[in-house]
């Protein structure tokens, strides 16, 4: 046994004298890197002066950018108010359609002359196949539509209608037309300052909305250069779909004070103010950018402002859009002064 040990000792000793030891691989070296060449003055030079135009061209280029905003938000005023103008214009046509439903006093006149659908020659034939499928399901026999049909062609048409006739059917309906209002002209005059250092103006429910009141004539809640140099902010408004459910639950009959705030940190515009309904934890919309602009100025200047609702709904009901009037407290109170 120890013979055996012995020589596998030897054994081992004898092939690491006759075997080479593995040198370990070279260690790679890090190829070096060409040095990258330093920018030439010319290349400084020009890169310098891409940065003075760039600097130069800033302003006009902040003007231009500010130019198109206007004129896009000129814009769709413009399609909001044509809107409007398209709306009410139908509204008027349904009264219309409405008044003719009741029974028509028939002239005891020589039958006019009627047109090829026996109905009235100035009347387009869809609206009198309207009308007619109307008096039908009221029971009305043939020899009674025609009766109508020659009586409407006596009287004619009462399309475009007599502003007197304009501002009755508003009256009826319970809204204020355009043509009720002060021309820009007689507004300028009507808002000047008086002795006490404010118009001779006051507040007034008038219909469906409260209004600002003068000796001349009702303002335009639309109406802004004289409203505004004379401290009355009257806007509608915006974003109201885009907070449907506090619009919804806040209150804003006319006459109902609403809350300003301030939010210099607005993301999409710094000038931006929320319009709040009195208990509201949530916002009902925006004040619009154009008045904005101006009106976050006094806000931030620490005015004491004083905002209520001119036009709107009541808590639960979302059919009117809110309109608003800010102003100075002093103003305010002038305005529902004793009189």
């Amino acid at each position: 046994m120890v013979l055996m040990v012995c020589a596998l000792v030897v054994g081992f000793v004898v092939w690491r004298l006759v075997t080479p030891i593995a040198s370990s691989p070279p260690t790679p070296t890090r190829p070096t890197s060409t040095p990258r060449p330093s920018a030439t003055p010319a290349a400084k030079a020009a890169v310098e002066q891409v940065n003075r135009d760039v600097e130069a061209a800033m302003p006009d280029l902040t003007r231009q950018a500010e130019a198109e905003v206007e004129r896009l938000m000129s814009q769709v005023e413009a399609e909001a108010a044509q809107r409007h103008a398209e709306m009410m214009h139908e509204r008027d046509r349904e009264f219309e359609r409405a008044s003719t439903r009741q029974e028509v006093p028939i002239s005891e006149t020589v039958p006019a002359k009627l047109g090829p659908n026996d109905g009235p020659t100035w009347m387009p034939p869809e609206e009198w196949a309207e009308k007619v499928s109307v008096y039908r399901a009221q029971g009305r026999t043939n020899d009674a539509i025609r009766e109508v049909a020659e009586y409407l062609e006596r009287r004619g048409p009462r399309w475009p209608r007599t502003p007197a006739e304009r501002s009755d059917r508003a009256a009826v309906l319970g809204t204020v037309i355009r043509e009720e209002y002060l021309s820009p002209e007689n507004e300028a005059i009507a808002l000047e300052s008086r002795s006490s250092g404010f118009p001779d103006a006051w507040v007034e429910h008038v219909r469906d909305r409260m209004l600002i009141v003068t000796p001349l004539g009702w303002i335009n809640p639309k109406s802004r250069t004289a409203a505004t140099r004379a401290g009355l902010w009257s806007f509608a408004v915006r974003g109201v779909s885009h907070h449907k459910s506090a619009a919804m639950r806040g209150d804003f009959t006319p006459g109902t004070l609403v809350r300003l705030v301030r939010e210099p940190d607005n993301p999409h515009d710094s000038n931006a103010i929320a319009v709040y309904a009195s208990n509201a934890s949530n916002p009902a919309g925006y004040v619009p950018r154009g008045y904005a602009k101006r009106l976050s100025k006094i806000l931030d200047a620490g005015a004491d402002m004083l905002a209520v609702s001119v036009r709107g709904s009541g808590a639960g009901t979302s059919d009117v859009t809110p309109h608003v009037l800010a102003v100075e407290r002093a103003l305010w109170d002038h305005l529902n002064r004793d009189r």
